[in-house]
């Protein structure tokens, strides 16, 4: 895989538990919150989630993965990285993030050429809204029936654009999913969202009084 979230593992990592290869310039912290002083981010527990490690670059703008453990099982990872030299367009709509879900699908398909998976199948890919009016999310929405090792597992990723960085995150659980584990995630979407839309709101109001 050719950009910056393949260095930070694929995909299919996050469905075995793996844990992110650290390189010479970089370092995991296990205990959160995990801060982002680029954007001014921070990543903690978030709606039941639990952090249990980050993992970056010296140099934040290369990127860094956050893991989560959720309230009722699997792996759930967050991961912030540059779109690449070009800016594009914020939120789930951008043609960059079709690429993203078309190369993670090629990742996961390849695992199945190399026998580490048994079947992939494409469940939805979408452009969905979380939250409401001025806390509302544009993401991309991508879910996948994987099955691996005789257990069947569904894969749902959510990708957006914030300030030329795709914010990619990827919960891998054993399907099917209870209505509780679901919930449990919405949950974690929309407080995520509302995260990010808080950022949103402190640049406007800055470069505004520029």
């Amino acid at each position: 895989m050719k950009r910056t979230i393949r260095m930070l593992g694929l995909a299919g990592l996050i469905l075995f538990g793996a844990v992110l290869p650290l390189q010479a310039q970089s370092m995991s912290i296990t205990k959160g919150p995990f801060r982002d002083g680029n954007l001014g981010l921070s990543l903690g527990d978030m709606a039941g989630f639990k952090f249990e490690k980050g993992t970056f670059y010296f140099d934040l703008e290369k990127g860094y993965l956050v893991q989560y453990r959720p309230p009722h099982g699997g792996r759930l990872c967050v991961s912030v990285y540059p779109v690449g030299k070009e800016s594009v367009a914020e939120g789930g709509d951008s043609p960059r993030l079709l690429e993203e879900v078309r190369d993670i699908r090629e990742a996961l398909q390849q695992r199945v050429s190399e026998g580490a998976l048994s079947e992939v199948r494409t469940v939805n890919d979408k452009v969905i809204t979380i939250g409401s009016d001025a806390a509302a999310v544009r993401f991309r929405s991508a879910t996948s029936s994987i099955r691996a090792g005789g257990e069947n597992l569904i894969f749902q990723h959510y990708l957006t654009v914030y300030r030329d960085r795709i914010v990619s995150i990827r919960l891998a659980q054993t399907e099917p999913s209870t209505a509780d584990s679901e919930i449990a995630f919405q949950r974690f979407l929309l407080e995520f969202s509302q995260k990010l839309t808080a950022l949103k709101t402190v640049r406007n109001v800055h470069h505004t009084r520029k």
